[in-house]
């Protein structure tokens, strides 16, 4: 396990992530999880809590999301994708594939907008789905 801090380099960024085995995120609140996403988009499973807005960016397609404080899965879902190969290639994949669907520029934009437009205007109807 290594504590690697803050990358700026988006190249750097890249490499880093791609080296990874599995990203940890022991964060105890998050409203989106851009670092499991970068983390994901790279191919890297991941093993964090099921809280605030990571079950939405994560899903158990792309990684494994333990119940909140519960330590002993969190280590277990750990050694669980460390010690299987197969599953960390299986999880990999989906992540990539979920990143690249999910939260393509265009789909991630649109839904921004539509969070905008219905604080803007909050007597029109505006659905609030990541749905093309």
């Amino acid at each position: 396990m290594r504590m690697i801090g803050g990358i700026a380099d988006r190249t750097a960024r890249g490499i880093f992530y791609g080296a990874a085995d599995v990203f940890v995120s022991a964060s105890l609140m998050e409203t989106y999880g851009f670092t499991l996403i970068e983390a994901m988009s790279c191919g890297v499973p991941v093993v964090a809590f099921r809280t605030g807005g990571i079950p939405e960016a994560v899903s158990e397609e792309g990684g494994i999301l333990c119940a909140l404080l519960d330590a002993d899965a969190f280590r277990a879902a750990i050694q669980k994708l460390r010690n299987c190969e197969e599953l960390r290639n299986e999880l990999g994949n989906a992540a990539s594939k979920l990143v690249a669907t999910r939260n393509a520029k265009s789909r991630f934009g649109a839904a921004f907008a539509r969070v905008y437009e219905a604080c803007l205007y909050p007597g029109k109807h505006v659905s609030l789905s990541n749905q093309p």
